[in-house]
């Protein structure tokens, strides 16, 4: 689903949760890709509020921190 066409379409009229991807950015993603899909879904979902960041499911142990 385009997060932006769903803030457009109901933005005004329910809040949205989750939008961090554990399918392919947590447990594969560099951490500057982590950081740049938070940042969009914090500018695109959170745009005039009504946006609580978290993972769309529950975070498995193949997100382990990677350094």
């Amino acid at each position: 689903m385009d997060p932006a066409a769903l803030k457009r379409e109901y933005g005004r009229h329910l809040a949205f949760w989750g939008g961090i991807d554990t399918h392919r950015v947590l447990p594969t993603g560099s951490p500057a890709e982590v950081a740049a899909t938070v940042k969009r879904m914090i500018s695109t979902l959170g745009a005039g509020g009504g946006y609580v960041l978290a993972s769309v499911h529950n975070i498995m142990a193949e997100c382990r921190r990677r350094m």
